[in-house]
């Protein structure tokens, strides 16, 4: 009877676990009250610094917590997340809206799973969506594989409702690029037209009326390589109709010497053709040998001598050795610089990875320049290591020469700055470059 008892009227320890839930509520256009979800209490301090940070006197006292900027579905996938430690998404918009609010609430395992999610579904019609988010995140990572894909299928990309609905800056980013794969100039002249229309009409502007539509392209028109258009694309009835348009237009005659100094003093690539460039990737044959450490402060170097043509290296790849499943994963901080010892050109990047995969990647999103004769410096330090991350180990010296035969590199050995045996440990597995 007492059993029966205690499953009909709660007792102490069922109470316990209700004053430890609380429910986390957003606003849904489909319900006045919002939308609620209850997770333990918990899994919010575990996984989330954002909760961590509320002072412990007021998460007691707290049963409900109102969330803003954020929809029901990211909800849904955090709180997910918390249960079962994964994340899936039907769509590359789920994946953003999850990113955002991961990012807000500083739940850095969601964060990362939405950035790999997001790199593997890129795809025309989505890409500019995603690049949108990874610029205003200051993602690098992600915006560096959204330009390749925008640069590989530029033609398609550009007539995409996503490139019309990006913000200015991101187009000008993007219609700036040397390396954008069109078959004809006349492709990013009707795509500035087209965004500059959905622009105006988002405004509620008459885009037929000059005056008003002109500022709104005029600067990205400065960035359209006429002077690459043949005679016969000049004759082109979208390019020759609006041209004829511009030269009656009063404002765009005012500025024209304006929009010419402005070309003039642009960089040089501005005035080069268009040409897509294909990225290599150099395997620096890692092979696996016993286990070694990464300890915190470790430092690895690597140079690169260019001994033929010239490059741009954009990616380093590092070798890791997957933990065996009933292993704890390990969390690895690093910060990568390079220079070019003779130009004194330089860039950095960094990234937090876990080491449940064989490699993780390393992206400059402006590429590291060097030509023949020139050396680069590439420094990465471990700033920050969890548990035990295995390593693999390079031993010996390569030499990359690309099919095309244009490109030759010397990569010397790698030494460790830290008391240690072992010599030509290595935790790169790849580099990336473009000729």
């Amino acid at each position: 009877m007492s059993k029966l008892f205690r499953k009909i009227v709660p007792g102490k320890s069922s109470k316990k676990k209700l004053e430890k839930e609380i429910s986390l509520i957003v606003e849904d256009s489909n319900n006045p009250n919002g939308y609620a979800v209850k997770v333990q209490k918990t899994l919010l301090l575990e996984h989330s610094a954002f909760f961590r940070h509320i002072p412990e006197h007021d998460m007691k006292k707290t049963r409900k917590i109102k969330l803003e900027d954020i929809s029901a579905i990211a909800l849904q996938k955090i709180v997910t997340y918390m249960q079962k430690t994964s994340a899936r998404f039907q769509s590359h918009t789920e994946a953003i809206e999850t990113l955002e609010a991961a990012k807000k609430f500083e739940i850095e395992e969601l964060f990362n799973i939405c950035i790999n999610h997001l790199i593997t579904a890129l795809e025309p019609s989505n890409v500019c969506d995603i690049y949108e988010t990874a610029s205003s995140l200051s993602l690098s990572h992600l915006e560096y594989s959204c330009l390749k894909q925008i640069d590989k299928h530029a033609e398609e990309v550009l007539q995409t409702r996503g490139f019309m609905t990006l913000k200015k800056a991101r187009v000008l980013d993007i219609i700036k690029r040397s390396s954008l794969n069109i078959s004809s100039e006349v492709s990013v002249f009707r795509a500035v037209l087209a965004w500059g229309l959905n622009d105006s009409l988002s405004r509620g502007q008459d885009p037929n009326n000059l005056e008003l539509f002109l500022p709104i392209v005029r600067h990205m028109l400065n960035h359209v390589r006429f002077g690459f258009m043949t005679g016969e694309e000049l004759k082109d009835p979208d390019v020759d109709k609006f041209l004829q348009l511009l030269s009656s237009c009063e404002l765009w005659n005012k500025n024209r010497s304006v929009s010419c100094v402005s070309q003039t003093s642009s960089s040089s690539l501005e005035h080069e053709m268009r040409q897509y460039v294909t990225h290599y990737s150099h395997d620096m044959n890692v092979y696996e040998s016993n286990q070694h450490t990464v300890k915190n402060g470790e430092i690895f170097t690597l140079t690169i001598e260019i001994l033929k043509g010239r490059v741009f290296l954009t990616r380093f790849k590092l070798a890791f050795r997957a933990f065996a499943p009933t292993k704890n994963a390990a969390c690895l901080y690093v910060v990568l610089n390079a220079i070019n010892e003779e130009t004194n050109d330089e860039r950095s990047t960094r990234g937090t990875f876990l080491n449940t995969t064989d490699e993780a990647s390393l992206e400059f999103s402006n590429p590291l320049p060097a030509r023949e004769s020139e050396k680069v410096k590439i420094e990465l330090t471990v700033k920050k290591t969890e548990n035990i991350c295995p390593l693999s180990v390079k031993a010996d010296i390569q030499i990359a020469m690309p099919d095309s035969k244009m490109v030759a590199m010397k990569i010397n050995p790698v030494n460790v700055k830290v008391d240690t045996e072992e010599e030509g440990r290595c935790i790169f597995g790849e580099i990336q470059y473009f000729h």
